[in-house]
């Protein structure tokens, strides 16, 4: 049954929502971008790892008060802060939510998500401690 629950499946599943992401391989720019794009499971999970670099009061009030080049921008911290929430709560995101994440390729390279790829770098290429 994947990741879903009995009563999400009317939600449509893909074989992309239950590919492991491996964690031995270091990544990249270009394959952080890749996976975003593929698997709906590692936006969200983006989104959680976004959301713990923001400081607690930044999380309390959806904003970005600190330049710290950690957590979301000021233009995305509430929205993408509310879609963290949405995913850590039910474990997917709508598809129009996750169009919403990728979309943005028409102005630059890399999609609204994408655009967070050296904090996620930083994340996932960090050694287990």
């Amino acid at each position: 049954m994947g990741y879903f629950k009995e009563q999400d499946t009317n939600r449509q599943e893909d074989d992309r929502l239950n590919k492991p992401v491996d964690l031995g391989k270091t990544w990249t720019k270009e394959s952080i971008y890749k996976l975003l794009e593929t698997n709906d499971k590692a936006v969200g999970r983006a989104l959680l790892v976004l959301l713990a670099n923001q400081t607690d009061d930044e999380k309390l009030h959806q904003c970005t008060k600190y330049d710290n080049g950690k957590g979301f921008s000021p233009f995305d911290a509430r929205r993408m802060t509310s879609l963290a929430l949405f995913f850590k709560a039910k474990n997917y995101l709508s598809d129009r939510q996750l169009a919403w994440l990728r979309a943005g390729k028409s102005k630059r390279y890399h999609s609204r998500i994408g655009k967070y790829h050296a904090q996620l770098l930083s994340a996932i290429n960090k050694p287990a401690v």
